[in-house]
């Protein structure tokens, strides 16, 4: 292919982004003429589409009103749900989660979800989180896994103030859902752990700025999660993750400058307990940011033909290859990469929450996890957190995956006197707290999907290991399919659904790093709400019992078997 001008002009060679961006319709079928539209923003072309006949390549479009260039082109939209005081309706609705906005038709509200870019919020911040609560919202602030946040209740007369006072306070909720790049974050002790590699607060941020200023990141074949690593634990699960990047620090290896890298691990699908891979690529640290949106746009452009609606990362690493879309993404950000021995690369896994006090790297300095019962805050907490971190963590306050809070730059001699004030509250923040790793999506009555009561059966989670003084364990409790707190990876898993008589009950499933063929077995079905804690009571017992030296719940429940699982659960009772 050339460039065609004047007769004047002159044919220039290509650059590498360009070359990239080119490499776009190679799984177009061969021999066939194809028209390539190349829209510019200044000297560096950013959206391809190749189209044939009536087959185009690039975004799947949508149908209907949805159909549009741009996804942010919906402002207009959100200002007529504001001013006619209505939600949505049908193909609006998804219009505007672009905006965080998600329409709640059983509460004749919204739920507003924020972007908190590595996860690291300062006081004011929450308490205009707070004042938004109180304004717009129905009073309490939700923490998800994504360590974001979101506010519920939210009345479309008011959801333009609510998003305005959310940037008055610094913040934003676009991209918060819909088919995007979701909160980008890093693991909760970035800057603070005093064997991390490297603190990777600043690399969340810069994507999630980059994303924010770059349209053609949007409008993705369905939601894309993305996190950083610093290294060491506890980190940010990352074999749960469409994208991860972990910190390595590189030194004396053949074919490597020394210095610090991130090693890249791709394609996780949570609703089929499949982890994300070891790719066996490193990426150095200055290069990520540019790295990760090539990776991003390949998989906007690249998944249009496969056939499937609802497409992740990990289906078109499926069809291309890990290794050819990796490659291709550092052609598109005119970026090295480099490859090593996978077995090289050391995998971690993540077995309980950051739960109490442990020290900083800074002399003197304590860091502070919080449990945060199934991250729920209520307006008064909300407040006495923020004055908290005032007063003790120098005004900031980091989320994690466990629906909970840290609280760093405690100096270590207030730790006691902070825990007795985190503790009046309702919270735990006591290390080896045996609640503070049970987390639970919204369920019934905050999401349209749901079939149970999620959050309430995380609270009698909490009490039931508490009870049984229990070190943490994983729970993840979904109340649908779509396994939006990974019941799929949780050591003890719980999925809700309606029973034979119509009422809440729950699948079973235990251990950890389940592949797809055994999701579709729990280990018990249909565990009627109410005797869920009795059914698994004798289990916990027995592990307590029985536990080796440090042996996780996992382990344990590996290493006797399925025969013997079953006889504590009584399974014989099963419906």
């Amino acid at each position: 292919m050339s460039r065609t001008g004047s007769p004047q002009s002159e044919s220039k060679p290509l650059t590498n982004r360009q070359l990239g961006l080119l490499a776009l319709i190679q799984s177009l079928e061969p021999g066939q003429e194809h028209r390539l539209r190349i829209t510019c923003r200044g000297k560096n072309p950013w959206n391809v589409s190749v189209e044939h006949s009536e087959m185009s390549f690039g975004l799947e479009k949508p149908s209907g009103q949805a159909q549009q260039e741009n996804p942010l082109d919906v402002w207009d939209l959100v200002l007529r749900c504001a001013e006619e005081n209505r939600l949505p309706e049908k193909e609006e609705a998804e219009r505007l989660k672009i905006y965080g906005l998600y329409a709640r038709p059983d509460e004749q509200s919204f739920m507003l979800r924020t972007r908190i870019p590595g996860c690291v919020l300062t006081s004011s911040q929450l308490r205009g989180l707070g004042r938004i609560c109180e304004r717009y919202g129905n009073g309490e602030l939700m923490l998800t896994m994504r360590g974001n946040l979101q506010v519920r209740g939210v009345q479309p007369a008011h959801c333009v103030e609510a998003i305005i006072a959310l940037q008055e306070c610094g913040l934003t909720s676009i991209g918060a859902g819909a088919n995007n790049v979701r909160n980008i974050i890093a693991s909760p002790t970035s800057g603070l752990d005093p064997e991390e590699v490297l603190d990777v607060r600043p690399h969340a941020r810069q994507l999630h700025h980059y994303i924010l200023h770059h349209p053609e990141l949007y409008g993705l074949p369905h939601k894309f999660n993305l996190a950083f690593d610093n290294g060491v634990r506890p980190g940010v699960f990352v074999d749960k993750n469409d994208l991860a990047f972990v910190a390595v620090r590189v030194k004396d290896e053949p074919g490597l400058k020394d210095g610090l890298y991130f090693q890249v691990h791709a394609g996780a699908k949570v609703t089929r307990g499949l982890p994300s891979s070891d790719s066996g690529v490193l990426v150095a640290e200055k290069h990520v940011v540019p790295y990760a949106a090539g990776i991003i746009l390949l998989y906007k452009y690249r998944s249009e033909h496969i056939g499937r609606k609802r497409l992740r990362l990990r289906d078109v690493l499926e069809k291309h290859g890990l290794d050819k879309i990796l490659s291709d993404a550092a052609i598109l950000a005119d970026v090295p990469i480099h490859k090593r021995e996978r077995s090289a690369i050391e995998t971690r896994n993540v077995h309980h929450s950051l739960c109490g006090a442990f020290p900083q790297r800074q002399q003197g300095l304590s860091m502070l996890g919080v449990t945060v019962p199934v991250g729920r805050i209520s307006l008064k907490a909300l407040g006495k957190l923020a004055s908290l971190a005032d007063e003790y963590a120098e005004s900031e306050i980091r989320l994690t995956y466990w629906q909970n809070l840290l609280l760093p730059h405690v100096k270590t001699e207030h730790v006691p006197e902070l825990q007795d004030e985190i503790e009046a509250l309702g919270f735990s923040a006591r290390e080896g707290d045996a609640g503070s790793s049970v987390v639970a999506c919204t369920g019934v009555g905050a999401c349209p999907f749901a079939s149970t009561d999620a959050k309430g059966m995380g609270m009698k989670m909490m009490e039931l290991l508490r009870e049984e003084n229990t070190p943490p364990i994983n729970v993840n409790i979904n109340s649908c399919t779509n396994a939006c707190a990974h019941h799929t990876f949780g050591e003890i898993g719980l999925l809700g659904i309606k029973g034979k008589d119509g009422g809440e009950a729950y699948h079973l499933f235990l251990g950890k790093d389940r592949p797809d063929e055994s999701l579709s077995r729990p280990v018990v079905r249909a565990i009627p709400e109410a005797e869920v804690k009795d059914r698994l009571r004798p289990l916990l017992q027995q592990f307590l019992a029985s536990r080796k030296e440090e042996e996780s719940f996992a382990a344990f429940t590996q290493r006797v078997g399925r025969d013997t699982i079953g006889m504590l659960l009584d399974t014989s009772s099963e419906g």
